[in-house]
């Protein structure tokens, strides 16, 4: 996982004015690189659920999405819901 070190972009609720964003914000935040491999599915496959959640995520300043520990449950409860459906 993100072990939290990341910018957010000067425009982003919590940047400050030198684009390093304060460690206990952006330490619950995670890419979409670490969501996927939490939940053990491509970075695409993240996108793509966020996408269809429409979730309101936040970027870094190099255009990385981050997402919430909530978001990551949600991401992860529906991709759950998505392997049960086509169990059956």
């Amino acid at each position: 996982m993100s072990d939290g070190s990341v910018f957010l972009a000067p425009d982003q609720p919590g940047a400050n004015s030198n684009q390093n964003a304060d460690s206990n914000l952006t330490a619950n935040y995670y890419t979409a690189g670490d969501v996927a491999e939490n939940i053990g599915v491509s970075v695409t496959t993240v996108k793509r659920i966020a996408a269809e959640l429409r979730f309101d995520v936040q970027h870094t300043a190099g255009g990385l999405k981050l997402f919430t520990r909530q978001q990551l449950d949600k991401i992860k409860a529906e991709w759950q819901r998505r392997q049960q459906e086509a169990w059956k």
